[in-house]
This record gives structure tokens, sequence and C-alpha cells, in this order.
């Protein structure tokens, strides 16, 4: 059957390896990105869920949240990876002109500042983030991780890589939560997983939001955040596409 599936397969941007499907995100899939979000939202569990990664949406008492998934997969880059035991994790993500129509002059959640790291910009041919077009964002990426499988997350943004290179942009970024507070108090909660991970890939850290405020989370209008900004050039990540996937046209 997961034969017959990527012979019938079209579409440049669904990519495939020898046991899953990597391709565009349809109505379908809503359920199971609903579900695998609940399964990896932030949560009263600090020590686990950094370890583990988060969302920082609280989706389990928010069903409209489903709704903003099917929105989604018309307005942004939303991916997801399949095998036969179903969806195994998604990516959503942005292209620079979808993403400054949310914040305008580079800005960060709700408005707040980002404090721009120029050095290291300038290391990855940037001189002026003001005018600065040519990338795309992973706005969330997240894997059922019951399902036992490995490099979902890391292909997914191959794809989606792919499909940035392929409308002509150059970088990656990334927000990442680094700091949670509960009112002025500091929680023990930091991505540590996602920022690994990233790291891994080549993501340098280019620069660190201030404190905002953020609905929608377990802390509702008492939690506080601050996020690290990372990016990469994407011709420099560590892979090539054509020894890993095979490209279904």
């Amino acid at each position: 059957m997961q034969a017959e599936k990527m012979k019938k397969a079209e579409s440049s941007d669904t990519i495939a390896t020898k046991k899953e499907i990597y391709r565009r995100a349809g109505l379908k899939d809503v359920d199971d990105i609903y579900r695998i979000a609940s399964k990896t939202q932030l949560v009263n569990k600090p020590v686990l869920m950094s370890n583990r990664g988060f969302l920082l949406d609280h989706y389990t008492p928010n069903p409209h949240k489903k709704e903003e998934f099917a929105d989604s997969i018309f307005n942004s880059i939303f991916l997801v990876c399949e095998n036969r035991k179903g969806i195994l994790g998604f990516l959503q993500g942005h292209e620079s002109e979808q993403w400054l129509k949310q914040r305008p002059n580079m800005c960060g959640v709700n408005e707040c500042k980002i404090h721009w790291d120029e050095e290291t910009l300038l290391k990855l041919g940037i001189s002026n983030i003001e005018n600065f077009y040519q990338f795309g964002v992973i706005d969330k990426v997240a894997v059922d991780k019951t399902l036992g499988k490995k490099r979902v997350a890391y292909n997914l943004i191959k794809l989606f890589a792919k499909l940035l290179l392929e409308k002509g942009k150059k970088y990656v970024l990334s927000e990442i939560v680094t700091r949670v507070y509960c009112g002025d108090k500091p929680l023990n909660i930091k991505n540590k997983a996602s920022i690994r991970f990233h790291r891994k890939l080549g993501f340098k850290k280019v620069g660190e939001s201030e404190k905002y405020s953020y609905e929608d989370t377990f802390l509702k209008d008492k939690g506080f955040f601050k996020d690290e900004i990372y990016m990469a050039k994407i011709n420099d990540l560590p892979y090539q596409y054509k020894r890993i996937f095979q490209v279904i046209k």
C-alpha cells in the first residue's frame, strides 16, 4: 500500500524515504496534527518538557486550535510525515513575506523587541536585518515520539528547506523558548531538546527577545516567556537531498 502511495504521488513538494513519505498537509490530516500538538504542548512538568521538547500553545483545553491548523494548511507551508501507521510528525513554516505580516519590522511575539547579534549575522552574510527578506521561518515542528521514529523532525526541516530554496530563499530562522516565568518567578523550563537539535544542524544563535506575555498556555495570563532566535544558511545545512530522498515527480 505504501508503495502504491509513492507511485501515485505527483507533487514536486513530496519526498519519500523507504519507509516514510514527507508531503504537504491536507485537511484530512488536521485531527492527527492536533493529536501530536496536544502530546507536545507545554504543561506543568518542567524537567520532562525541557528534555523532550515542547510547543508553547496549550491545545487540550482549546479545541478551536483544530480550526487554526485547518486555516494554516492554506496560509503557510504545512508539512507532515506519514507511514502505514499514520501521521508521525508535522512542521509549520512561513516564507518571509508571510512571516512579516505577523511580525512587521522583524519584531518578536506580541511586538516585543528582539536584540540581534550583529556580529553573528555578519558572519552569516547579513548586514542589515531590517532589509532582510531571503528567509523562511520554522513556526512549529513536533513529532509523536511514542511511535518510536527517529529523524522525522530532521527530514521535515529538509523538505521545508528544499521548498525555500526553490522559492529563492537562502536562510531559515527558528525561535526557541529559553525562559518561562510564572509572574516574575522563572521556572525550570527551557527547551533544551530543541536547542540541541538546532545546534546539531548548524543553526547559530543570532538574537534574543525581551520578555513577552502569551495566551493559550497552561500559565494563562500569568505566563511570560523569552526566546532565542537561531538561524542557518540553507546551503550550509548538513544534508543533500538526492542522497537522502527519492524526489517524487
